[in-house]
């Protein structure tokens, strides 16, 4: 199925948890990363248990530091 994943267009497989996306998509979080799937941000304990459906869109925040 295609996703959204910071406006790219993904091939991933069907019926997919988030945790899984990730780790098909080689993807390694660093710990003060958000996800949002379609504009709700998930909790890190929620990935194994987040299934994705067709044209879901994620989106990876990374926080920006400094000043």
């Amino acid at each position: 199925m295609k996703i959204l994943l910071n406006g790219e267009v993904q091939q991933v497989a069907p019926s997919c948890t988030l945790a899984e996306v990730f780790q098909h998509l080689r993807i390694d979080l660093a710990t003060h990363c958000a996800v949002a799937v379609n504009a709700k941000v998930i909790p890190r304990d929620k990935f194994a248990h987040t299934p994705l459906h067709e044209g879901d869109e994620l989106l990876v925040i990374h926080p920006t530091f400094g000043g």
